[in-house]
């Protein structure tokens, strides 16, 4: 039954079998970076690895910090009244 397929093709089906829970973050994996224990022994072995998780938490803190929620008004306001007043200060020495 599994003459001719080649082991990728069993390594596909064990695959299904297998939690994806690793990434590799090489630039040329970019394509199949998410992958389990067996492809990390098959193909990625001396790649920079990371658990999924680890990215997942990672991508969560830094979306977190990007929402309007997390946004301090204040400063931002008197950034943009900083800068105007030195944009007229500027255009009244013109």
């Amino acid at each position: 039954m599994w003459q001719g397929w080649g082991s990728c093709w069993i390594s596909k089906i064990l695959n299904l079998l297998k939690v994806l829970n690793l990434v590799c973050l090489e630039p040329k994996c970019i394509e199949n970076s998410i992958i389990c224990g067996i492809c990390y022994d098959e193909g990625h072995k001396g790649h920079k690895i990371k658990p999924l998780k680890v990215i997942i938490n990672q991508s969560k803190k830094y979306l977190q910090q990007l929402t309007p929620m997390n946004i301090d008004s204040t400063k931002i306001k008197t950034s943009i009244n900083d800068t105007k007043a030195k944009m007229i200060e500027k255009f009244n020495k013109f």
